[in-house]
């Protein structure tokens, strides 16, 4: 009886090390979702792909909508909780990869993609965080400050040493508000073609509703200086200098971030001062409408609030009542603005025009 009973054993498990060999390869790498998941294995002709991201998008909402997640050491990936009733692009990026084709799918299903190896560190670089390209910036020497003025070495007397530059440079300056370093800001679009690096940034800074201000915040350099030194970072890295150093790839507890971006705006729209929670106690109201003004608007756009209710990956303008300080008056026209530089070279007008912003939450 012991005999026969191991046989049985033996031939049950000769059957299921059979069966699990004849798993195709689609089969075997299945990842398990739900209904409203997508799901599967992101391979290269290098094998599985471990921390690189995956990208869904669909612009089948009410709002562009689009979700991100990091693969783990097996390459597997999951886009969790996605509307249902909408069908999505998807595809892979990552270090060291150029982006993949983008493949269709709806919630429910496994699907297994294909990373491409970027064919050289140029191809890779393009996709490399804002700071790695900002950071090849050139930072005035030591020796340089305290600046001496316009009849000294030329940097503002206000500058009293290279750590408060910095300050300007990375915390105090353009980077409020400017991821600076990505595709947009490290490059001009072909309609500058005319112009040198130096007077192309200085178009740059003069454009938009907040032209004045951003010529401001240069003024905090000395600007003939600083519209140089922005020109020569440009120029070089239209040359085809990349960053010096290459970023690592996520690991550990930085794969476990999902992240969630609605378009909460159109082109007439300039958001600001957004909120979606209470910041004592973000987890107060997580499924809540997220609400922002619109900064410097065009006259279509003023007298609203933009919210966003992320549930039903909608937006929508809501209309207030501004209330004006005594003896102010106020304009309802586009008004143009002209940005001063601070070394007195001549000026260049831009009509106010709206703009979108993107928010994205978690």
């Amino acid at each position: 009886m012991k005999r026969t009973s191991s046989i049985g054993m033996l031939g049950a498990s000769f059957v299921a090390l059979a069966a699990a060999s004849a798993m195709t390869p689609a089969a075997a790498q299945q990842v398990a979702i739900d209904a409203n998941d997508i799901g599967g294995v992101v391979r290269s002709a290098k094998g599985p792909e471990a921390g690189v991201w995956v990208i869904a998008e669909t612009r089948e909402l009410p709002t562009r909508y689009i979700k991100i997640v990091v693969t783990d050491d097996q390459g597997r990936y999951v886009l969790p909780d996605l509307p249902a009733r909408a069908t999505y692009d998807i595809w892979v990026r990552g270090y060291g990869l150029v982006d993949s084709m983008k493949v269709k799918s709806t919630a429910g299903k496994n699907v297994n993609l294909t990373a491409i190896v970027a064919p050289n560190r140029t191809a890779a670089a393009q996709v490399y965080p804002a700071i790695y390209w900002y950071a090849m910036l050139k930072v005035p020497p030591a020796n340089l400050f305290p600046g001496t003025g316009a009849n000294g070495n030329g940097m503002p007397t206000a500058l009293r040493d290279q750590g408060q530059w910095l300050r300007f440079l990375k915390t105090d300056g353009c980077i409020h508000c400017h991821q600076i370093g990505d595709l947009s800001t490290r490059s001009f679009p072909h309609s500058f073609g005319n112009l040198t690096g130096a007077e192309a940034w200085e178009r740059r800074l003069q454009s938009g509703q907040a032209g004045g201000n951003m010529m401001d915040e240069l003024g905090k350099f000395d600007v003939q200086r600083q519209l140089t030194n922005l020109a020569d970072w440009s120029d070089r890295i239209a040359k085809g200098e990349l960053p010096k150093t290459d970023p690592a790839r996520p690991t550990g507890k930085s794969r476990d971030v999902v992240v969630t971006l609605w378009d909460w705006a159109d082109e007439k729209i300039y958001l600001h001062d957004s909120i979606a929670t209470d910041k004592r106690t973000p987890t107060l109201i997580p499924t809540a409408s997220s609400m922002a003004r619109p900064r410097r608007a065009a006259t279509s756009c003023r007298g609203s609030i933009r919210s966003t209710t992320r549930r039903a990956s909608s937006s929508r303008n809501i209309a207030t009542r501004t209330r004006r300080r005594q003896g102010t008056t106020g304009s309802s026209r586009p008004r143009r603005i002209g940005a001063t530089s601070r070394s007195g070279t001549a000026t260049r007008t831009s009509t106010i025009r709206c703009s979108t912003r993107r928010a994205a939450y978690g």
